[in-house]
């Protein structure tokens, strides 16, 4: 049955593929949609599709619109950008139950991220339609392109600023990790005499010490 699926799949998405030029877009795309996400299903059966998309629609939803311009424009790479978006969910997934703190703070970030994506797209756009304009030719869009700057600038530097917050972190801790281990190592060279005589007396049931006849 897994060798079947094997062959079947990939053939599976090259038919769906074949439908974007042989068909009306909106249908072929569900089409390798519907192929891409068996493909997975099948793949990772104790991952319930369904969870995965919402968790994308409460988190990065500019994902989901991006693969589905992948599906459109660029149909033989829309699996592994699925692939991607995948393997970004099950890690953040794994986190839940071994650091329910990381987990929660990769949610947050999911979350500033695709707003932050989403963001500097709007404003992209809005450039585009003020490109070779003048402030008093188009006053709307010249305030709109600027409001779209400074929140995106105001994003960026919460983003920066948790992560600096986050490093920080990571490296209060190693910097206790370390100082636990150097204590450590005194105490054990400081100990050397007994340990080495305890491994003696492991090793061949005698005591260390030894006087000549």
């Amino acid at each position: 049955m897994n060798a079947l699926r094997a062959i079947f799949l990939p053939a599976l998405l090259l038919m769906a593929c074949s439908l974007l030029r042989a068909q009306p877009a909106v249908e072929s795309v569900e089409a390798l949609q519907r192929a891409a996400w068996q493909q997975i299903s099948l793949k990772y059966p104790e991952v319930a599709i369904e969870e995965i998309q919402q968790f994308y629609l409460e988190y990065a939803p500019d994902l989901l619109k991006e693969w589905n311009r992948f599906c459109l424009d660029r149909p033989s790479e829309a699996i592994l950008f699925l692939q991607r978006m995948l393997d970004k969910y099950l890690a953040i997934e794994r986190l839940k139950e071994i650091n329910p703190q990381e987990y929660q703070r990769q949610l947050e970030l999911q979350k500033l991220e695709s707003r932050i994506r989403i963001l500097a797209r709007e404003v992209q756009v809005v450039a585009e339609k003020f490109e070779g304009k003048k402030a008093t030719e188009e006053p709307g869009l010249y305030w709109e392109l600027g409001l779209r700057k400074q929140e995106l600038r105001r994003l960026l530097d919460q983003s920066f600023e948790e992560s600096q917050q986050h490093q920080q972190i990571e490296i209060n801790r190693l910097e206790a990790e370390m100082k636990m281990l150097k204590q450590r190592f005194q105490e054990r060279s400081a100990n050397r005499e007994m340990i080495l005589q305890e491994r003696f007396r492991v090793l061949t049931g005698l005591d260390w010490s030894w006087e000549e006849p």
